[in-house]
């Protein structure tokens, strides 16, 4: 049980026989391998790794979990590639996936609890029931196979410019993608400002498109969580887009129309009571 900092640099990682590694809340885990080593189990037996504090992948080259892994804590991949050909069980805590790195299940992930984010790659068949949010904070994320957004899910979309990918969040997906759960839309960088009415933003692409997000509809109308505006969302068969953005008049300009039509409404009233 690690409750203070690991650095692992080299060599594999090996136990069995009932061996179990936990990194306890609070404790490091550093992966810095800089080629391809394992966590396996040579001794036959069983050998479990349960991460409840910060796991970090930050070397190029690929590492193997080879054993059942369960994840309570935060897994960070900031560089190379975490590979994961056994079980791997989110209980909870956040995946994290920089630009530039991979996240491989072999198994798929079947995403239940706590959080997936970031601008790499996620390799493999993913069942969501939370929360995805791409980009650091702004970005893109890939999925190399399927991605099924079931009814509890959210997907949060941040709009900084129209640059996809960089300026507003994307999410690209190889293989096919059905949608329920919510879809969130906010702003980042002032750009409420800045956007108009013509500018279109293709959110999400994938090989094949079924289903709605269920708190919008085809060619409905979604506010912005910040309350600033709202767009048009429209659905392909193989994209999510938005359009026709409208902005939320500020309290101040309801105020003016407000006394626009009280003056108006007495101007009217001295005319007709002048024409008696």
């Amino acid at each position: 049980s690690n409750e203070g900092t690991i650095n692992w640099y080299s060599g594999n990682f090996a136990s069995g026989n009932g061996g179990a590694f936990t990194n306890a809340s609070g404790g490091t885990f550093n992966d810095l391998n800089a080629s391809s080593y394992s966590i396996y189990n040579p001794y036959g037996g069983s050998f479990s790794f349960s991460n409840n504090g910060t796991y970090t992948r930050n070397a190029t080259g690929t590492t193997q979990i080879q054993i059942p892994f369960e994840n309570n804590g935060t897994i960070n991949v900031d560089q190379g590639t975490l590979r994961f050909t056994s079980s791997f069980n989110q209980i909870g805590g956040a995946l994290k996936v920089s630009s530039g790195s991979t996240l491989k299940f072999d198994n798929g992930l079947n995403l239940g609890a706590g959080s997936l984010s970031g601008s790499g790659t996620v390799v493999g068949n993913v069942s969501n029931s939370t929360t995805i949010n791409p980009g650091n904070p702004l970005g893109e994320l890939d999925f190399t196979g399927d991605l099924t957004f079931n009814s509890t899910s959210v997907l949060n979309i941040g709009l900084g410019g129209t640059t996809q990918g960089t300026d507003y969040d994307f999410v690209d997906i190889s293989g096919s993608t059905m949608l329920e759960g919510v879809l969130n839309l906010s702003f980042a960088n002032g750009f409420q400002s800045t956007v108009t009415s013509g500018d279109t933003f293709t959110i999400l692409s994938a090989n094949a498109l079924s289903g709605e997000f269920s708190n919008i509809a085809n060619g409905a109308r979604l506010t912005t969580t910040d309350g600033l505006g709202s767009f048009a969302v429209n659905y392909s068969s193989i994209a999510v887009s938005l359009s026709g953005f409208q902005a939320v008049p500020e309290p101040s300009t309801w105020a003016m129309l407000g006394l626009g039509v009280l003056v108006i409404g007495a101007t009217q009233f001295r005319r007709r009571r002048s024409r008696k």
